[in-house]
Protein backbone atom coordinates (compact mmCIF):
# COMPACT_ATOMS: atom_id res chain seq x y z
CA UNK A 1 0.00 0.00 0.00
CA UNK A 2 1.51 3.45 -1.02
CA UNK A 3 0.94 6.64 0.83
CA UNK A 4 -2.64 7.30 -0.68
CA UNK A 5 -4.02 4.15 0.82
CA UNK A 6 -4.07 2.79 -2.85
CA UNK A 7 -2.90 -0.63 -3.30
CA UNK A 8 0.12 -0.27 -6.22
CA UNK A 9 -0.31 -3.07 -8.90
CA UNK A 10 1.71 -3.71 -10.97
CA UNK A 11 1.79 -6.83 -14.05
CA UNK A 12 4.42 -8.14 -16.20
CA UNK A 13 4.19 -7.76 -20.18
CA UNK A 14 2.97 -11.37 -20.17
CA UNK A 15 -0.21 -10.65 -18.04
CA UNK A 16 -0.16 -6.87 -19.60
CA UNK A 17 -0.58 -8.45 -23.17
CA UNK A 18 -3.34 -10.93 -22.39
CA UNK A 19 -5.36 -7.84 -20.81
CA UNK A 20 -4.82 -5.78 -23.65
CA UNK A 21 -5.42 -8.78 -26.17
CA UNK A 22 -2.17 -7.94 -27.68
CA UNK A 23 0.90 -10.25 -28.32
CA UNK A 24 3.84 -10.04 -26.24
CA UNK A 25 5.92 -8.99 -28.96
CA UNK A 26 4.00 -5.99 -29.60
CA UNK A 27 4.07 -4.84 -26.30
CA UNK A 28 8.07 -4.87 -26.73
CA UNK A 29 7.95 -3.26 -29.78
CA UNK A 30 6.24 -0.17 -28.22
CA UNK A 31 8.71 -0.08 -25.52
CA UNK A 32 11.54 0.69 -28.38
CA UNK A 33 9.47 2.17 -30.89
CA UNK A 34 6.80 4.05 -29.30
CA UNK A 35 4.32 3.41 -31.87
CA UNK A 36 1.57 3.26 -29.76
CA UNK A 37 2.72 4.88 -25.96
CA UNK A 38 1.34 1.99 -23.94
CA UNK A 39 2.87 3.51 -20.51
CA UNK A 40 4.78 1.00 -18.90
CA UNK A 41 7.21 1.27 -15.34
CA UNK A 42 10.94 0.46 -15.55
CA UNK A 43 12.11 -0.92 -12.35
CA UNK A 44 15.74 -1.49 -12.92
CA UNK A 45 17.79 -2.51 -16.35
CA UNK A 46 15.27 -5.33 -16.90
CA UNK A 47 12.64 -5.44 -14.94
CA UNK A 48 9.69 -3.56 -16.73
CA UNK A 49 6.01 -3.80 -15.09
CA UNK A 50 2.94 -2.30 -16.44
CA UNK A 51 -0.08 -0.89 -14.05
CA UNK A 52 -3.96 -1.57 -14.87
CA UNK A 53 -4.95 1.95 -14.17
CA UNK A 54 -2.42 3.68 -16.64
CA UNK A 55 -3.23 1.23 -19.40
CA UNK A 56 -7.06 1.45 -18.53
CA UNK A 57 -6.62 5.60 -18.97
CA UNK A 58 -4.37 4.50 -22.19
CA UNK A 59 -7.28 2.71 -23.79
CA UNK A 60 -10.22 5.00 -22.83
CA UNK A 61 -7.84 7.67 -24.40
CA UNK A 62 -8.22 5.55 -27.55
CA UNK A 63 -11.34 5.42 -27.97
CA UNK A 64 -13.21 7.08 -30.91
CA UNK A 65 -16.77 8.26 -31.13
CA UNK A 66 -18.15 8.52 -34.37
CA UNK A 67 -18.65 12.51 -34.36
CA UNK A 68 -15.05 12.12 -33.72
CA UNK A 69 -14.34 10.33 -36.53
CA UNK A 70 -12.31 12.52 -39.58
CA UNK A 71 -14.63 12.12 -42.73
CA UNK A 72 -12.93 10.43 -46.05
CA UNK A 73 -13.82 11.50 -49.39
CA UNK A 74 -16.21 14.61 -50.43
CA UNK A 75 -17.91 16.17 -47.61
CA UNK A 76 -21.76 15.20 -47.21
CA UNK A 77 -24.06 17.23 -49.82
CA UNK A 78 -25.20 19.50 -47.01
CA UNK A 79 -21.76 20.85 -46.52
CA UNK A 80 -21.79 21.49 -50.14
CA UNK A 81 -24.76 23.19 -50.39
CA UNK A 82 -23.96 25.55 -47.45
CA UNK A 83 -20.58 26.63 -48.85
CA UNK A 84 -21.93 27.18 -52.25
CA UNK A 85 -24.56 29.19 -50.52
CA UNK A 86 -21.82 31.82 -48.78
CA UNK A 87 -19.84 31.48 -51.42
CA UNK A 88 -22.43 33.29 -53.70
CA UNK A 89 -23.89 35.71 -50.90
CA UNK A 90 -20.48 37.03 -50.99
CA UNK A 91 -20.15 37.43 -54.69
CA UNK A 92 -17.53 35.11 -54.98
CA UNK A 93 -17.65 32.42 -58.21
CA UNK A 94 -18.68 28.88 -56.11
CA UNK A 95 -16.71 27.01 -59.19
CA UNK A 96 -13.47 28.47 -58.03
CA UNK A 97 -11.92 27.22 -54.80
Amino acid sequence: MNSTGIDVVLVTTKEMAKLLGISEKTLRNDRSRKHLGIPYIKLGTKIVRYSPVHAQHWVEAKIVRPEQRPRRGRPPKVVQVARERSLQSSGADPNKQ
